[in-house]
């Protein structure tokens, strides 16, 4: 198993796409010219175009003899800079980088200062006025438990099964940035960006959010937030596989 970590913006996400340059793209161009032949890679998750990952994961057979070491050196000179390998892992063989998946952590960053910052253009929200930290994570806490998102997803997304578990959801201020951080057992299309915009509503109340959820009906929710400020924090696999 593969652990990667990118920076999103430039990407159409990560599933190869016939109209864009794609994070699985570079990754396959990278292990050609290692190994000399094209290989297939699982991901554990499809990213959107311009979402971001501090912990992403795929896996792949592979008959080479490169030691797991070695692995990040060799990848990491042949791949951009916005793409890094991590650490290489062995796993076995029944192991799937998405379905072996027990949780994951998203996090979403906004900046809420009046004056945009040219260093992390492309990497938050940039919200041009105060958000109120508090209120939004008493409204987090709200999402934690086993709900029907299905109001908190975008038309596009083809499963349908719409109930997950959410075992932590927080916001918490540091400085000019608001972070958002959500670990649950699967997310829907869209699902942390949307709720990314509710919390950030200002008119938003524990009673429409709650009406979202009991209803199913996206517009009681919020905005879609943008892409860029979104990111694949981390991803939990038990320990068995390894």
């Amino acid at each position: 198993m593969f652990e990667i970590a990118y920076r999103g913006t430039r990407y159409h996400g990560y599933q190869v796409q016939k109209n864009g340059l794609t994070v699985c793209e570079v990754l396959q161009d990278a292990l050609e010219s290692l190994l000399g032949k094209r290989e297939d890679i699982v991901g554990c998750s499809r990213t959107d175009a311009g979402v971001h990952a501090n912990h992403f994961c795929f896996h792949m057979e592979t008959e080479s003899k490169i030691p797991l070491q070695a692995w990040p050196l060799a990848l990491n000179r042949l791949l951009p800079e916005d793409v890094s390998v991590l650490r290489v892992r062995e796993v076995k063989k029944e192991f799937h980088a998405r379905y072996s998946v027990y949780a994951k952590e998203y996090r979403y960053l906004y900046f809420d200062r009046p004056e945009r910052d040219p260093f992390s253009s492309g990497l938050c929200w940039h919200v041009k006025s105060r958000l109120d930290e508090k209120r939004m994570d008493r409204l987090a806490k709200e999402l934690v438990g086993v709900h029907d998102f299905k109001g908190f997803s975008n038309a596009g997304g083809s499963v349908k099964d719409t109930v997950r578990q959410i075992y932590s959801c927080d916001v918490k201020r540091d400085g000019d940035y608001v972070i958002l951080s959500i670990r649950g057992n699967g997310f829907l299309y869209n699902m942390v960006r949307i709720i990314a915009g509710t919390l950030a509503q200002r008119d938003m109340t524990k009673e429409r959010l709650q009406k979202a959820l009991q209803s199913g009906e996206r517009k009681w929710a919020g905005m879609t937030a943008p892409a860029e400020g979104l990111y694949l924090n981390r991803v939990f696999y038990p320990e068995e596989w390894f």
